[in-house]
């Protein structure tokens, strides 16, 4: 197993774990984690692309002392060795719709990502049923998917170079002109 050792939400340093259970990883996670607390916030165990534990659950940043707040997704973007390629948080209405922008986010990074999972604090969100499309998904939900994959982009993981994600960010962007700003842009000054 892995342990991912975190810095600033980032993957900061890796230390691979061996183990007969969970439990046993999970106890060693944290035993060097605290002989290196004072250079790692946290850190996160995963078995292969089986996520495991995080510590904290949550980021300091989302700590609140009111018992509704919900805490934010969490999206891992995962490549052929299995190894995490990229690791967002982002806020959803309900499970469905983070399902719908993670699949968005997933498919705009494919070309660098084999596979996702989609995180709500301990519980791992499964699939709805089949009747999303990625293009759905981005008419219903695109002033998100255009922050989240900004957020992508703007990351420090291997996923922001994805040509196909750039692409499609841009062609986004492009549809969310204005008319009037698009006609300007296109001939000039339009005519009132």
């Amino acid at each position: 197993m892995r342990c991912y050792l975190l810095r600033n939400g980032h993957i900061a340093a890796v230390e691979v774990i061996d183990g007969e259970s969970d439990q046993a990883v999970i106890e060693k996670a944290r035993a060097v984690f605290e002989a290196r607390k004072t250079e790692y916030e946290g850190f996160e165990v995963w078995a292969g692309p089986r996520f495991v534990c995080r510590y904290p659950e949550l980021p300091p940043r989302y700590v609140s002392a009111r018992a509704d707040v919900r805490p934010p997704y969490h999206l891992y973007l995962l490549g052929d060795d299995s190894v995490m390629c990229g690791s967002f948080e982002f806020e959803a209405e309900s499970d469905e719709s983070a399902y719908e922008l993670a699949l968005v986010a997933f498919d705009a990074c494919s070309d660098h990502a084999v596979q996702f999972e989609l995180w709500h604090g301990s519980q791992l969100i499964n699939p709805p049923p089949p009747t999303t499309t990625v293009d759905r998904a981005v008419a219903n939900h695109q002033a998100h998917v255009v922050a989240l994959e900004e957020t992508v982009r703007d990351s420090q993981w291997a996923v922001a170079k994805s040509e196909r994600l750039l692409a499609r960010l841009k062609g986004l962007k492009a549809l969310s002109v204005p008319a009037d700003r698009a006609e300007t842009r296109g001939h000039g000054r339009s005519a009132k």
